[in-house]
């Protein structure tokens, strides 16, 4: 049924574009482009089959504002970005049709799936993630942070120690562990946004290390409590 209805706007995409012809031509290994006055948006097939893959929406500098494709499971992903002077943003969406899935168990048993809405948010500044959220049935079920590297210092080979920033409005508190451990790592918060972290490493050198970072709130805080893991690239 999702697919019929897809093929179905295809068509309608497809006839509103060819008005003088009765035949239209398909190629499965370009898109078929609708150009008109603020943009265009182009059409993409599946290889060796005329269903639709994708849907992309460009502005007249040729900047990709809009794009919807559909996964495996029948889902619609709808990314959009939205940009002024300083910053840009990318919001990502999920979701099922909006018809309940029905399962026959037996004669007298009916099994109705319903399908949550999920939306997955990210705010950059100057192309860099400062903060990401997931909603589910708009209530939000998981944020993370992104800390800056400001400097770094080793104490010995196998020991650094990090100023870390975050430039995202916050007032809690950070706790920082060993990747998928509850040891902490010894930190210390400099200032406001400014925190001094050690982390030991194993021997040898690597091109970056991992750990994890607890939020914990303040009363006057949008954030909830929730763990994210940071990569840090290291310089030696």
């Amino acid at each position: 049924m999702k697919m019929n209805k897809i093929l179905i706007v295809f068509l309608i995409l497809v006839i509103s574009c060819s008005q003088e012809k009765n035949k239209y031509h398909i190629r499965d290994d370009k898109p078929i482009i609708l150009i008109g006055e603020l943009g265009e948006i182009r059409l993409n097939l599946l290889k060796n089959s005329i269903l639709l893959d994708k849907i992309e929406i460009y502005n007249n500098e040729r900047e990709l504002v809009l794009e919807q494709s559909f996964d495996d499971q029948g889902m619609f992903i709808i990314k959009s970005k939205e940009s002024n002077i300083d910053s840009i943003s990318y919001n990502t969406y999920k979701y099922f049709s909006s018809e309940v899935e029905k399962q026959k168990v037996n004669d007298s048993l009916t099994k109705e799936i319903y399908h949550n809405l999920i939306t997955t948010r990210e705010f950059k500044y100057n192309g860099d993630i400062l903060y990401l959220d997931m909603i589910e049935n708009g209530r939000k079920r998981y944020n993370a942070l992104n800390l800056k590297l400001v400097d770094s210092e080793w104490i010995s080979d196998d020991k650094v120690k990090l100023l870390l920033k975050n430039y995202f409005p916050f007032d809690g508190e950070f706790k920082f562990y060993y990747l998928n451990s509850k040891e902490k790592l010894i930190s210390k918060r400099i200032e406001k946004n400014y925190y001094l972290v050690e982390f030991q490493k194993e021997t040898g050198q690597q091109k970056s290390i991992k750990f994890d970072i607890e939020i914990v709130p303040s009363e006057s805080d949008s954030l909830m409590n929730s763990i994210f893991t940071q990569e840090i690239f290291l310089e030696y």
